[in-house]
């Protein structure tokens, strides 16, 4: 995973932010962010909370604990127990209504609904159920 040097850079970057711009939000210097994103310099905790405000990211995903960038701490759960990116959830999320029928019809749903509340109720085995899932979810999905 990415750190924060490089997250900060990636996130000024697709937001065409300068750093100039990132420090005057921020009430940092110019040559804090430089140093943020040479990794000569660590943020303190209010600008790491003021960068996670800032760009709509969490702070774990800034510090490159997680992927999931949301601060919804439901998606945050659904994308670790199914080992799925954010974007991938939210194309879930997105066909809602569309592939629903399609879904809850599905042969493999019912095994996807037993696989995720295994992986719910027990810490054993938890890596092939969360496997497992997975693929059921996949060949679901590849099915519509």
């Amino acid at each position: 995973m990415l750190e924060f040097k490089e997250r900060l850079q990636l996130l000024r970057a697709l937001n065409k932010v300068s750093q100039e711009d990132f420090a005057k939000a921020l009430n940092i210097s110019r040559g804090a962010v430089s140093g943020y994103e040479t990794g000569i310099r660590t943020p303190d905790i209010d600008v790491l909370q003021n960068t996670a405000e800032f760009f709509g990211v969490s702070a774990d995903y800034l510090l490159g604990i997680s992927d999931v960038k949301n601060t919804d701490t439901d998606l945050q759960a659904i994308c670790k127990a199914l080992n799925l990116s954010e974007r991938a959830v939210e194309n879930l999320r997105n066909t809602k209504g569309k592939t629903t029928d399609l879904l809850l019809n599905s042969d493999e749903w019912n095994v996807f609904i037993d696989s995720i509340s295994e992986v719910l109720k027990s810490k054993k085995d938890v890596e092939y159920k969360k496997f497992l899932a997975t693929q059921c979810l996949l060949k679901m999905l590849n099915e519509i």
